[in-house]
């Protein structure tokens, strides 16, 4: 998935907004490269992205806001990804597997962008931190997929969010452990976790995947 790829029907960018854009591409590319977040710092980010320090804060007053362009960007990478694996299945509980599955996959190929999504950035007022639109998305695209698998007859409908939850917390702890390498723990393939995840909490799916 390439960060600076853009959306369809989007308005050609601006310099500035290019710049700014150029600026989060780099800090992206370094944490991907093994950079902790925490450590990366103004002058480093734009010798990677060519550009002089100073030009830096015409984009972001500090560093904390970089972090908060990153987040955002990398957690809306991720809610693309789940709805495109989503959008593969043929019926809801389909959708819900390939969505899963696109939970997993995303947290295997891009690991420190996967991790980033969950730093909040708490503002410099003190004020609570404050979650990417797109994380969100992703906890409705979610609790939408619950209600689709489950169906309209079932009397669960109501708790859709309290599952999705459930659900979002077994992927979590499932990649997490994974990328952990703990050993001596023969965790399933990403398929069979998946599947007997939505089944144990929302019942068998009527087709085996």
């Amino acid at each position: 998935m390439n960060a600076r790829t853009e959306a369809p029907g989007r308005a050609p960018r601006g310099q500035g907004d290019l710049l700014r854009e150029r600026l989060v591409d780099a800090a992206v590319a370094m944490v991907d490269e093994g950079t902790d977040p925490a450590e990366l710092s103004i002058r480093a980010v734009t010798k990677r992205a060519g550009v002089s320090p100073t030009a830096f804060y015409l984009h972001f007053p500090n560093r904390a806001e970089l972090l908060r362009a990153m987040v955002e960007r990398c957690f809306t990478e991720f809610r693309d990804a789940l709805r495109e694996g989503a959008a593969k299945g043929r019926d809801g509980k389909e959708r819900l597997i390939q969505s899963g599955l696109a939970y997993t996959r995303y947290a295997r190929r891009w690991p420190a962008r996967y991790a980033l999504n969950f730093v909040f950035v708490r503002p410099p007022t003190g004020e609570p931190p404050q979650k990417p639109d797109a994380a969100n998305d992703a906890f409705n695209d979610l609790a939408a997929l619950v209600l689709d698998y489950l169906g309209e007859d079932d009397p669960r409908r109501s708790e859709n969010e309290l599952l999705a939850r459930m659900i979002w917390s077994g992927l979590h702890g499932y990649v997490s452990l994974v990328q952990a390498r703990r050993p001596g723990i023969g965790w399933p393939s990403e398929e069979k976790f998946v599947t007997r995840q939505a089944q144990a909490w929302l019942g068998a799916a009527d087709n085996p995947h």
